[in-house]
């Protein structure tokens, strides 16, 4: 079990794999390809991926990236919530100099502590930039019927605007915002705990199994029985492998 955060930089990337801990990948010249969970994503240079914990993916990209491993140990709770799901963070430009010092730094200091100082302002601040009222709503209130039209009116936008702003800020709409902090929740309770299914789907805001299963499907690539099955057999690998 990790128990503080690594860095490196890796010049490619084809592996798929998955791992227990939330994992950040920025590239640095060219765009990455990254599958997660079989949904496909584009990060460009400026841009920052965050992979969830035990979500398989594999990315394809042939120049540097940097690589961020985290323990979960060092997040809030708030952090997890929003952490749960694959996400890509636009690194606005005041923070663009901050990314080039880490990869300075882990070029030619790489046990420098002045990374972690570095890491964390940059972490800080793309938090910051998350926790909008609107977003902080949804994280907070995803079990619960939500309208665009509330969350703009929470901000001050009218409906066309937010949904812009919104995707700028997320890369992704409202809605689907939304799903994948509901889907990420689901995967947690499929996986740490014995909920019937239909409870679980009650739980992260669904009204019925199917509507449930069809989400769930939609974002992870497998139902949730699948999902629990799948884990549970990898669980049982995992433990016979390392006793």
């Amino acid at each position: 079990m990790m128990n503080r955060i690594d860095f490196h930089i890796i010049n490619e990337c084809r592996c798929r794999h998955e791992h227990d801990h939330p994992q950040m990948i920025l590239p640095l010249t060219e765009a990455l390809h990254m599958w997660m969970d079989s949904k496909e994503y584009h990060i460009e240079p400026g841009e920052l991926c965050l992979i969830p914990p035990a979500t398989e993916h594999q990315c394809l990209c042939k120049s540097g990236l940097i690589v961020i491993d985290v323990p979960l140990a060092l997040l809030g709770r708030q952090d997890r919530q929003i952490l749960s799901v694959p996400q890509i963070f636009p690194i606005h430009k005041e923070l663009k100099p901050i990314v080039e010092l880490i990869t300075n730094e882990l070029t030619t200091n790489p046990n420098s502590s002045a990374i972690y100082y570095l890491y964390y302002y940059l972490y800080s601040k793309i938090m910051e930039n998350r926790s909008t009222q609107s977003l902080r709503y949804i994280q907070d209130h995803y079990d619960e019927p939500i309208t665009v039209s509330f969350l703009a009116e929470m901000e001050n936008y009218n409906v066309t605007y937010y949904n812009a702003w919104f995707k700028q800020q997320t890369g992704m709409s409202p809605a689907q915002y939304l799903r994948q902090i509901r889907m990420g929740k689901a995967r947690e309770l499929l996986s740490a705990t014995d909920m019937e299914i239909v409870d679980i789907a009650i739980q992260v805001g669904y009204n019925s199994h199917s509507a449930f299963t069809r989400a769930f499907k939609s974002v992870i690539g497998m139902s949730p029985q699948e999902f629990r099955t799948s884990y549970h057999l990898a669980q049982g690998e995992f433990t016979s492998s390392h006793s």
